[in-house]
C-alpha cells in the first residue's frame, strides 16, 4: 500500500512510526522510553525509516510497471526519455522535485540494469544506505 498511499501528514507518518517503535521494542526486549532509545534500537535493527520504505516501495511498482511484470498502463506522453542521458531507463521529471521520477533518475546505472526484480530489491541493501 506504501507504493500508492504516501503519508505526508506529520500525525499519519508519526502515527505508522509508532507500530514499527513498538516492534523494536518488542525484538529487543527494551520497554525504557527514554529520549532516543528508538533511535538506537532501530539502529541496531537495521530498520530503515518509513519515508526509505515507501520510496523503495514505489522505485519497486516503478521497476514492475515499466518491465510489464505488473498490468499497469502508462499514458502515452507520461514518460519521456531526455535525449542526454545514454541509459535508455532514465526519464524527464515532468512533475515537482522529490517524485518517484526524481529518485529513479538518481539510482545508478548497475541498479537499473538489474534483469530480475529480486536483483533489483536486492540492489537496495547498499543503496539506501548511502541515498
Amino acid at each position: 500500500a506504501a507504493s500508492v498511499w504516501d503519508p505526508h501528514i506529520q500525525k499519519q507518518l508519526q502515527d505508522i512510526e509508532r507500530v514499527q517503535w513498538g516492534a523494536a521494542w518488542f525484538v529487543k526486549s527494551c520497554y525504557t522510553r527514554k529520549p532516543g532509545t528508538v533511535t538506537t534500537l532501530l539502529k541496531d535493527l537495521k530498520w530503515p525509516s518509513l519515508e526509505t520504505r515507501c520510496k523503495i516501495a514505489k522505485l519497486t511498482l516503478f521497476y514492475k510497471t515499466i518491465n510489464s511484470l505488473v498490468n499497469v498502463q502508462i499514458p502515452d506522453g507520461l514518460l519521456r526519455k531526455p535525449l542526454y542521458f545514454a541509459h535508455l531507463k532514465r526519464f524527464i521529471n515532468l512533475f515537482s522535485a522529490g517524485n518517484t521520477l526524481t529518485d529513479w533518475n538518481l539510482l545508478t546505472n548497475k541498479v537499473l540494469e538489474t534483469t530480475t526484480l529480486t536483483e533489483f530489491r536486492n540492489s537496495f541493501t547498499i543503496f539506501h544506505l548511502l541515498y
